[in-house]
């Protein structure tokens, strides 16, 4: 069974903000603050504005 996507929107402490599309957004943010995410390596830390 496929699980639904869902889209998620980021913002570091600069303002930056970065939209992105997971199956599992909470497993995805982890990725993201752990700098295994391209983007968002260098720009930590990340918070969830919206999914």
């Amino acid at each position: 069974m496929s699980k639904e996507y869902q889209v998620y929107v980021l913002e570091n402490a600069k303002g930056r903000r970065y939209i992105g599309l997971s199956e599992d957004v909470d497993h995805r943010l982890g990725q993201h603050n752990n700098g295994e995410s391209e983007w968002a390596a260098f720009r930590a830390p990340r918070y969830l504005l919206s999914r």
